[in-house]
């Protein structure tokens, strides 16, 4: 199984896909770093787990 999948999962637990991407874009630090990611590239990988586009997280 690749990675692509569960790439998104835990940013989509700190910010679900129902909340709305401005309150997504400020997660809180705590839960961002207790799974190993940036608070800054966490939007980016909620958007890839909403949409499986990996243009989301390039770059």
């Amino acid at each position: 199984m690749s990675a692509g999948p569960k790439l998104g999962r835990p940013a989509l637990e700190i910010a679900p896909a129902y909340e709305s991407d401005d309150v997504a874009a400020v997660p809180p630090a705590v839960p961002a770093e207790d799974i190993g990611e940036s608070p800054d590239r966490l939007p980016a990988q909620r958007r890839y787990a909403i949409t499986g586009d990996w243009r989301a997280v390039d770059g």
